[in-house]
C-alpha cells in the first residue's frame, strides 16, 4: 500500500518531449517489491526549451537542477517554466502508481495535487506550494530527484467520481538518468 510510506526508487527512464509537447521532461521512476509488485512515479517537469534540441544530432538533453513547484503554470508567471504538472493540467498528469504482474492497481493510482496559488487567495489555498528538487552532478551525470507532495485518489460515490485526499508522499531517486531527445517539429504529425 502507498499509505504513509516513503519511496526510494531504484530504476528510471526519461525523455525530453519538445516542440509540440511544451518542453516537458518526462521521468518514470520505479522500484520492485515482493510478489511481482512495482511501485512507481511518473513526473512531468516543464522548462525552457534547451538550446540545440531541434538538431537531430542532439540525442540527449539535461534537465536543469532547481526546485520545481507542483502547480499549474499560470501560478508561475503564466509559463510552465519551473513547474511539475499536477493532475489538472489538461490531461497531462504526474502521478504515483503501483502494478502487480504488469497490471495497474486502480486503488493505488494517485494524482499529484495542484498546490499553492495567487498570494491574494492564500486563505483559500488547500495546500501550500509543494516542491520537487532536482540536483545534478555534471561530472558523474547522476541525478537526485526528491520531494514531499500531496496526492489524491478518486472513487465513485452515488454515481459520481469524487476526489479523496491521499496524504503526502515522500520519495527520492539517486543515480544515472539520461533524457532521450524526442523533439517534435511544431504542427507536424508523427505516427
Amino acid at each position: 500500500t502507498f499509505n504513509n510510506s516513503k519511496f526510494l526508487f531504484t530504476e528510471s527512464t526519461a525523455t525530453y518531449e519538445g516542440g509540440d509537447y511544451n518542453y516537458g521532461y518526462h521521468v518514470r521512476l520505479t522500484t520492485q517489491t515482493a510478489g511481482g509488485k512495482e511501485i512507481g512515479a511518473y513526473l512531468i517537469f516543464f522548462e525552457e526549451e534547451p538550446e540545440g534540441c531541434d538538431d537531430p544530432a542532439t540525442t540527449s538533453i539535461t534537465l536543469p537542477a532547481r526546485e520545481y513547484l507542483v502547480t499549474q503554470p499560470l501560478y508561475n508567471n503564466y509559463t510552465g517554466v519551473g513547474t511539475v504538472s499536477p493532475s489538472t493540467s489538461y490531461g497531462v498528469n504526474s502521478y504515483f502508481f503501483a502494478t502487480e504482474n504488469g497490471e495497474y492497481i486502480e486503488s493505488e493510482y494517485l494524482y499529484l495535487c495542484e498546490t499553492g496559488g495567487f498570494e491574494a487567495n492564500k486563505d483559500n489555498w488547500k495546500y501550500d506550494f509543494a516542491k520537487i528538487t532536482v540536483e545534478y552532478d555534471a561530472a558523474t551525470r547522476n541525478y537526485k530527484i526528491s520531494g514531499n507532495v500531496p496526492c489524491y485518489t478518486t472513487e465513485m460515490q452515488d454515481g459520481w467520481e469524487v476526489e479523496k485526499e491521499a496524504g503526502y508522499y515522500e520519495f527520492s531517486y539517486e543515480g544515472p538518468l539520461s533524457f532521450k531527445n524526442n523533439w517534435r517539429e511544431y504542427n507536424k504529425f508523427y505516427y
